[in-house]
């Protein structure tokens, strides 16, 4: 096996066990229950590990960091104009979608309106003023 080879292997390595740790860690303090502050923490702290893990091995092996970030990502005035715009491409696909289902009547926006009525429902919120429901006599 190569020296970048070995690299490589040495800091998956390193990753899986950072993690791992972490998530014996959660799981054996009895962290990891729905709905705990502490899953948010976990989940953070495992989320930036391998940022982690990554940060301490360019460190250990001396590696500038800066030069290592502008090499690896290469960030041209280009490429941040697409970085910001590639958003963009997920919503032109939606409105090409709606535009093409809904004349062939494969989309409903009743359905959507609906669910977000209901759950504001739920959550207490009342959307239509009583004065404005059908079949509402005025005392």
């Amino acid at each position: 096996m190569g020296r970048p080879a070995l690299r490589v292997l040495e800091f998956v390595t390193s990753t899986y066990l950072v993690a791992l740790l972490l998530d014996y860690l959660a799981y054996s303090h009895g962290l990891a229950a729905e709905g705990s502050p502490a899953v948010t923490v976990w989940g953070t702290a495992r989320m930036w590990s391998v940022a982690g893990v990554t940060l301490a091995y360019l460190i250990t092996r001396r590696v500038g960091v800066r030069g290592w970030l502008r090499e690896v990502v290469g960030l041209s005035g280009g490429a941040v104009v697409y970085y910001l715009l590639s958003p963009l491409l997920a919503y032109a696909a939606l409105g090409f979608y709606v535009l093409v289902a809904y004349p062939l009547g494969l989309f409903d926006f009743g359905a959507y309106v609906e669910l977000v009525a209901s759950r504001l429902r739920e959550g207490g919120v009342d959307l239509i003023p009583d004065s404005r429901r059908p079949g509402f006599v005025k005392p």
